[in-house]
């Protein structure tokens, strides 16, 4: 596979981490049935392990799915062996160097000009700069300058409007998480519904601001460590967001369509 032919042509990397493995299996299903099909499963949430054996045998040929927040070489194991195609990784890790021996493609994180040149030495497919919003796409464009022949992905705080300028500026594609996911990962409802969402991407994009936040960045849920998949937030947060924990909920899913659709737009719009 060639996952940078792959990147260039669909633009769009979505990231996938929650706190609800069957969550996560839906909302990747509805990004694949929107057209989203490049698909990055974070081990920061929860199972993601058995979340990724489960859409490699459910999504099969129909979506190119990675392992994310790969550190160590258990790690990159574990995730090619549950049928990752490629690893994406914060920095330079452990994890990244032995995907790379075992001659699957790895995203690697970097930052500053120095990370992003020893990145791209050590042999990363492609750079992720991570996390972009520190510079957006003027500091993208400014990293192309030295390195035009790196292939740049920013990652982190993406929103729908900066799309169109990050690839402008040079990057490869771009990649999403919580802008475009939402609530659906977590099995929630978001707080206004379906309805105050679709309102935001369909009547206004410049409100699509409003979901840049990314509140995945805590602990690490996955089961390799043994980790719980259990909601950390006291049990009225869920009630709160209208939606039950264990159910994504059609509001949540709903909502997701409408991103979905919208970054589409975005992404292959002239």
């Amino acid at each position: 596979m060639d996952l940078l032919d792959v990147l260039r042509r669909r633009r769009l990397l979505a990231i996938v981490r929650g706190r609800d493995p069957e969550a996560s299996v839906r909302t990747a299903h509805v990004l694949v049935e929107e057209g989203i099909d490049v698909l990055e499963v974070s081990l920061s949430g929860a199972g993601a392990l058995d979340v990724i054996a489960r859409l490699h045998a459910e999504l099969g040929t129909s979506a190119t799915l990675g392992a994310g927040t790969v550190l160590t070489e258990a790690e990159a194991d574990a995730a090619v062996e549950a049928g990752a195609r490629f690893v994406v990784t914060p920095a330079m890790s452990a994890g990244a160097a032995r995907a790379l021996s075992l001659g699957v493609p790895a995203l690697v994180g970097a930052l500053t000009p120095t990370e992003v040149w020893h990145a791209w030495e050590a042999g990363a497919t492609a750079v992720k700069v991570f996390p972009a919003s520190l510079g957006g796409p003027g500091y993208l464009a400014a990293l192309r300058d030295p390195y035009p022949s790196i292939p740049l992905i920013p990652v982190g705080g993406v929103t729908a409007e900066q799309v169109r300028p990050y690839l402008e500026a040079g990057a490869v594609a771009v990649g999403v998480g919580s802008p475009l996911t939402g609530d659906a990962p977590h099995g929630r409802t978001p707080r206004g519904g379906a309805r105050g969402d679709s309102a935001a991407y369909g009547g206004a994009p410049s409100d699509s601001a409003s979901h840049g936040g990314d509140p995945g960045n805590g602990v690490r849920e996955d089961g390799l460590r043994g980790a719980g998949a259990a909601h950390e937030g006291a049990p009225g947060d869920d009630a709160s967001h209208g939606g039950d924990p264990g159910d994504p909920g059609d509001g949540a899913l709903t909502a997701l369509r409408t991103r979905a659709r919208h970054f589409r737009h975005e992404a292959e719009r002239p």
